[in-house]
């Protein structure tokens, strides 16, 4: 390469905030590339990795390999002539007309991140930068253009059917667990990794942090202040959180491993995880969900269920958050909801503790069925403790795609 400094490259997944550290860098004296656009992209290194990242993946299964542990397998150096062939050049283009060789450089581009074995071959010692954002945020990102170009390399056909959020979840779980494994074992202190809601939360720190890691010192303190003031923490961080309940906790689950290797994990699921991530049965799940009969329909189908299941006159015990609208009556049997408060629904349990304890005191009351209709089939896999209580206690009566019923009879 012409340059006699190695890189510093940038990635992370589209909209993590790659922008700013951009920025931070170009402040630190970083020439970041001569015909940059608004995003602080360089059209020369994204024209180079559009023509050749599928072209890499499909020779270079890094990704899958790292892990799963297995040892890389590159492709065969003659191969790769051509590519480096046109790394050199989409270089030169990208800092045309710098004529100091001993300048610091780099580039930032979201896909670079698809090609971090090759880079680091090139440039031995290369030096990156890898923003992380929260997956669950990035599930409901707008910005999927990383996924839709690169996604057939990372996920089976199988998977690439299912719904955009949750091709994203794994995706983002993947690509960036590679990235890190490769980056902590393979680059070591020329690996850089940071939250982009941690740079939101404390400015100042990270870009001290970022400059240190680029030049081995701060930025001075005025040059520190006034790139921390054009951070701003966008209104899509926590976006996730207006989402369906089932549907992020589903999605947690398929990206265990990152979220908690990034310190993504929500609270009020983490209590139910195991230490890896076991993605296939909750995939089955959401495919069950896929199986739904229209709302209006499974309604009525779940009313006569009951009727089938639950005696005449009995009262039971609604878990439906209140979706269906059915009204005290179901069917001819009483109802009452749970949680419940002076006849009126209360709201999702505190724990499990709390749960079995008002299944048992409901019971005392008078309630001798519980069904659950599918709004909330989600609060079997959430509270534990309640799940294990009642197939433990009582029998399951009826278990379908729009119901499960107990008798607490027995």
């Amino acid at each position: 390469m012409p340059y006699s400094r190695p890189p510093v490259v940038i990635f992370g997944s589209g909209g993590s905030g790659t922008r700013v550290v951009a920025r931070i860098a170009r402040a630190a004296d970083f020439c970041m590339g001569v015909n940059i656009d608004g995003k602080e992209d360089s059209p020369e290194m994204g024209r180079f990795n559009d023509g050749r990242v599928k072209w890499y993946l499909a020779r270079c299964h890094w990704i899958h390999e790292i892990l799963q542990g297995l040892p890389s397998v590159r492709p065969p150096e003659r191969e790769l002539e051509g590519m480096s062939d046109e790394l050199k050049l989409a270089i030169s283009r990208h800092l045309s007309g710098v004529e100091n060789r001993r300048i610091k450089w780099g580039w930032k581009t979201t896909p670079s991140m698809m090609l971090l074995p090759f880079l680091h071959q090139q440039f031995p010692e290369l030096k990156v930068v890898h923003v992380v954002r929260n997956g669950l945020d990035m599930a409901y990102s707008g910005n999927q253009n990383l996924l839709s170009s690169n996604g057939d390399y990372v996920l089976d056909a199988e998977e690439r059917t299912w719904p955009e959020p949750v091709q994203s979840m794994l995706f983002w779980s993947r690509t960036n667990l590679a990235a890190a494994c490769y980056g902590e074992k393979l680059l070591g202190k020329k690996y850089l990794r940071l939250r982009f809601e941690d740079l939101c939360a404390n400015p100042s720190h990270q870009v001290s942090l970022i400059s240190r890691f680029l030049n081995g010192r701060s930025l001075p303190k005025v040059v520190v202040g006034k790139m921390a003031a054009e951070v701003k923490t966008p209104p899509t961080v926590d976006r996730w959180r207006a989402q369906n309940a089932l549907d992020t906790f589903y999605l947690s689950r398929l990206g265990t491993d990152a979220l908690c290797r990034f310190g993504y994990l929500p609270e009020e699921h983490a209590t139910v995880y195991e230490s890896t991530s076991r993605y296939l049965p909750f995939l089955q799940a959401l495919r069950e969900r896929a199986k739904e009969p229209p709302w209006e329909q499974g309604v009525r189908e779940a009313v006569d269920d009951i009727a089938q299941v639950v005696p005449p006159d009995e009262m039971l015990i609604l878990v439906d958050e209140t979706k269906w609208g059915v009204g005290p009556l179901i069917a001819g049997r009483r109802i009452v909801p749970f949680t419940e408060h002076e006849g009126q629904y209360w709201g999702p349990p505190t724990d499990d503790e709390a749960a079995v304890g008002e299944v048992e005191r409901l019971h005392r009351s008078g309630a001798d069925f519980m069904v659950f209709g599918w709004p909330a089939f989600w609060w079997l896999d959430y509270y534990t403790g309640l799940r294990h209580h009642l197939w433990s206690n009582y029998r399951c009566i009826l278990e379908n795609a729009r119901l499960v019923a107990f008798d607490l009879r027995s």
